[in-house]
């Protein structure tokens, strides 16, 4: 009985390591992209509100935020569709 408490009879088994089988690139490439598709939206939004009222300095620089946003997500959509 002493003999088998104190030695190592049974054999240890290696950890077992994550075996995720998807990659994680195209998941941070859609957050990616809805983030910019999401300010773009917003900005845009923002430049109709403000060219309706009397600031057109307003509405031009978000409408370039908005352009500028919305072109990143077509070049991450691209990326995404490549295959």
């Amino acid at each position: 009985m002493i003999l088998f408490v104190i030695t190592d009879f049974f054999r240890r088994r290696k950890p077992r390591r994550a075996q995720d089988e998807m990659p994680v690139e195209p998941l941070l490439l859609m957050l990616i992209f809805w983030t910019l598709f999401g300010l773009g939206a917003l900005m845009g939004g923002v430049a109709i509100v403000a060219a309706i009222g009397t600031d057109w300095a307003i509405s031009v620089s978000f409408a370039l935020a908005a352009a500028s946003a919305l072109a990143g997500s077509i070049a991450v959509w691209r990326h995404l569709n490549r295959s």
